[in-house]
């Protein structure tokens, strides 16, 4: 049914797709009689209510209940408590889904033959996107919601893209882009038509002190009369090599998309700092886990464990970590521990900037990696650097360590030295001897 139909006592109002109210007489002719609407205007209250006129004069608003059906179509139908005492028949709109500039949810009507009609439904309530399934939902203030299908990606569940936002009338970097369709049968096709529908949000990420949960806080930057809008996701948020990886599911199985971050050593505060995002959301963050060589030859490390992120309200939320690199002496005399990322815009490559201690003993050469704020330490965390009988590679090293020739290193010398980092230059520490 392409109409909404309303018992109005003895009278049957209709409330045509053209945005004109129409009612039908006692022998099935109708008669055009004003118009009608879904959106606020001024002071009004936003709810999803019918608000309309007949020859001029305004009408008592009328409750309206909203859906989506499996075309992403919307759907209306008008309560029976407002329709005589039985539900209306539900009215299915052509038309195709946008989120407008004020961040509401606003369904642009089709004309039969595919063409953008004269009228724009606007449904209003919460956005969040569900678990497992990572569709987008609409929950009215009466308790229900209507949910939006997404395409479904290579992982089964609905596509979300995390972007930089590059349009700068938004002062906002981060960009969280919805891919769905509407199908419309029309007159003018013998298959359903697919309609984009238009849903993208600008603002930035952040996590919920409260639930522990990711959510995108969207907003018009500039009009204070348009308040932000937190859009929640009920699914897990890891941290990984690329930044941030989100899961619809809370086991973490179902990969949806990943949001670009870094993780970073604070040596100042012994602390990790977390940016979440372009607009680079930041989060202090405690660690617990370990860092290993993935090889025994090799200089691949993988830095596995729980990171602890700490919410100004003195709230926390733990989340996974595991983040994949290598780790190497560069001509500054600096050993990197880098995490390269391959992304759609090319390599990725930051410095964890993490602190430790060199420690030369027995012929080997070693860096103790501190992951806390606790005293450094475990087996676990300790990178072996040139190994015993490779003396080549370990006189090597210990001159890039101690900033020195190669000819000017004695073999005899055992030492321990500490690399840190503060406000992100490498200071060393002088070497100590280690008692005998």
């Amino acid at each position: 049914m392409k109409e909404l139909k309303f018992n109005a006592g003895a009278q049957k109002h209709v409330f045509q797709p053209d945005g004109k109210l129409a009612v039908l007489t006692t022998t099935g002719g109708r008669t055009v009689k004003g118009s009608w609407r879904s959106e606020a205007q001024g002071t009004e209250i936003k709810e999803n209510v019918l608000r309309y006129d007949i020859d001029g004069k305004a009408q008592a608003p009328l409750a309206v209940r909203y859906g989506f059906n499996e075309f992403n179509q919307l759907t209306a139908t008008i309560p029976a408590a407002a329709n005589g005492g039985a539900d209306s028949e539900t009215c299915v709109f052509l038309g195709q889904i946008v989120i407008d500039d004020a961040h509401d949810l606003v369904y642009s009507t089709l004309t039969p033959d595919g063409n953008l009609g004269a009228l724009k439904i606007t449904v209003y309530g919460d956005l969040h996107f569900s678990a497992d399934s990572n569709n987008l939902v609409i929950e009215m203030k009466d308790g229900s919601h209507a949910e939006i299908k997404g395409e479904k990606g290579l992982t089964g569940v609905a596509m979300l893209k995390a972007e930089k936002n590059l349009v700068q009338e938004f002062k906002a970097d981060d960009l969280l882009r919805f891919i769905a369709f509407t199908r419309n049968d029309l007159s003018t096709s013998a298959v359903r038509v697919p309609k984009k529908a238009q849903i993208e949000f600008v603002g930035k990420w952040d996590v919920n002190p409260d639930s522990g949960q990711l959510v995108f806080q969207s907003r018009v930057t500039g009009d204070l009369t348009k308040p932000d809008v937190s859009i929640g996701f009920a699914g897990s948020v890891k941290a990984v090599s690329a930044g941030f990886a989100y899961f619809a599911d809370k086991d973490g199985t179902q990969l949806a998309f990943n949001i670009k971050g870094q993780h970073r050593w604070n040596s100042t505060t012994a602390k990790w700092e977390l940016s979440l995002g372009h607009s680079q959301r930041k989060f202090e963050a405690t660690f617990e886990g370990q860092i290993q060589k993935t090889t025994a030859d090799g200089q691949m490390f993988v830095l596995a464990g729980k990171m602890t992120l700490l919410h100004e309200q003195g709230k926390s939320t733990a989340i996974d970590l595991n983040i994949q690199g290598s780790y190497q002496f560069n001509k500054n005399n600096k050993l990197n521990f880098v995490v390269s990322v391959q992304t759609s815009d090319g390599q990725l490559t930051y410095d964890l900037m993490v602190e430790g201690q060199f420690t030369f003993k027995s012929g080997t050469l070693s860096f103790r990696v501190r992951l806390n704020d606790k005293a450094t330490g475990g087996a676990k965390a300790t990178i072996e650097l040139a190994f015993k009988g490779n003396q080549a590679s370990l006189i090597k090293n210990l001159s890039l360590v101690l900033d020195i020739a190669p000819d000017k290193v004695k073999l005899s010398f055992e030492f321990e030295l500490r690399m840190r980092f503060v406000d992100g230059v490498l200071v060393k520490d002088p070497p100590k001897k280690i008692a005998a």
